[in-house]
């Protein structure tokens, strides 16, 4: 569950930052 958790905002953050850089 917390390793789910931490995937989950791992890919979210990484998602954020790939949009950051594609601005």
């Amino acid at each position: 569950m917390v390793l789910d958790s931490s995937a989950s905002n791992g890919s979210r953050k990484h998602r954020e930052k790939l949009a950051v850089v594609l601005s």
